[in-house]
């Protein structure tokens, strides 16, 4: 389990600087699928519409 730290950083450099996945999970020292898990808690469940 990672902390919430841990996954508002990957966010971060995911998103807001677009490093790939293998870039943030070396950076952090953590495994990919660990990245791909926060990425995925990342996206809200619901959605906008546009009128």
């Amino acid at each position: 389990m990672i902390k919430v730290d841990t996954k508002d950083h990957i966010i971060e450099l995911y998103f807001k600087e677009g490093l790939s996945i293998r870039a943030s999970s070396r950076m952090l020292k953590v495994a990919r699928k660990t990245v791909r898990r926060a990425l995925a808690d990342a996206e809200p469940t619901y959605r906008f519409n546009q009128r």
